[in-house]
């Protein structure tokens, strides 16, 4: 792994270009409208299938159904069975990878089939990969969690105008626009004939293309990656290196007034105690104030010539 090779103090920006990278290829399924009319044409020129647009939508309706439904199984196996959030990240680029490259085959045979693999496998897996690198990236900018979540984030949200680019080079360098109606009733809908047959060849090898791209983009982006909770609880530290760990970690102050520490939200007061702590306040400044009182009034009236006896 590249981590080892990084100095500890430019980890968290390792950590950052990492995440950044591998969001980079999981936004790449949001160039779903981009390749969905070659996709389609394939299908109904190569392989006779009556399959339209609309039906095509069913592919992209599954990748966000098993996308939402992974991340949250992803996040639940990290937080309470405690799996290293690594393994999460790794095992979702395998599976996204899979799905993707296994198109290849099944774009010829049937809707189904790529429905199963480019919008069930690939969404699981992109689903599971998700939520690791912004874990870890929050967990080394605790105080600037926004920043480094958008940083992440930019490359999932510029991933689609990249591959885009990619694919219409790939499969339409002359940028060709669909010249077959579906019907004399729905003359717009349009989709690729046979006449632009070399178009159509390239379809199914484009998947291929965007695997090679992906696999390369993760594996960089997963060696790049750091948790820095390895490091504080199996390091050995001497004080210099205390200091070099908290001045790069940016930790924020450790406890709040109600003595609940931000990085073990478990640790601190329980409501109820904190309910009694304040109580206890409560009442202990309601006797000092009284006390006050007391001596202030019995000064009052010593500077009077009057002793006043309590």
């Amino acid at each position: 792994m590249l981590e080892i090779f990084i100095p500890y103090k430019y980890k968290k920006w390792s950590t950052l270009i990492g995440g950044f990278l591998i969001h980079l290829s999981l936004g790449s399924y949001y160039t779903f409208g981009n390749i969905s009319p070659y996709l389609t044409s394939y299908l109904r020129e190569y392989e006779g299938l009556d399959v339209r647009y609309s039906q095509a939508t069913y592919i992209l309706n599954s990748f966000g159904i098993f996308f939402s439904l992974s991340s949250i199984i992803s996040g639940f196996i990290n937080s309470k069975l405690n799996v290293n959030i690594r393994y999460n990240i790794l095992i979702g680029c395998l599976i996204m990878n899979f799905g993707i490259g296994i198109t290849f085959l099944t774009i010829k045979k049937s809707l189904a089939l790529v429905l199963a693999s480019y919008g069930v496998i690939y969404g699981i897996g992109a689903g599971c990969a998700y939520l690791g690198p912004l874990s870890m990236a929050m967990k080394w900018f605790p105080g600037k969690k926004g920043f480094s979540n958008s940083v992440i984030l930019f490359g999932y949200g510029a991933s689609a105008s990249i591959f885009d680019q990619i694919q219409t080079l790939y499969i339409n360098p002359k940028n060709y626009s669909p010249d077959k109606p579906y019907s004399k009733d729905f003359p717009n809908e349009k989709y690729f004939s046979r006449i632009h047959l070399d178009l159509l060849e390239r379809v199914p090898k484009v998947f291929l293309i965007m695997t090679s791209i992906c696999a390369m983009l993760q594996l960089i982006g997963f060696c790049l990656l750091s948790d820095p909770t390895r490091y504080r609880q199996n390091m050995s530290l001497n004080d210099d290196q205390s200091d070099l760990i908290t001045d790069q970690v940016d930790i924020p102050e450790e406890k709040n007034s109600l003595g609940v520490n931000y990085q073990a939200p478990d640790d601190g007061l329980t409501l109820s105690q904190a309910l009694k702590t304040k109580h206890c306040d409560d009442s202990c400044n309601h006797s000092a104030s009284h006390h006050y009182l007391l001596e202030s009034e019995t000064l009052f009236t010593l500077s009077n010539g009057t002793i006043l006896l309590p």
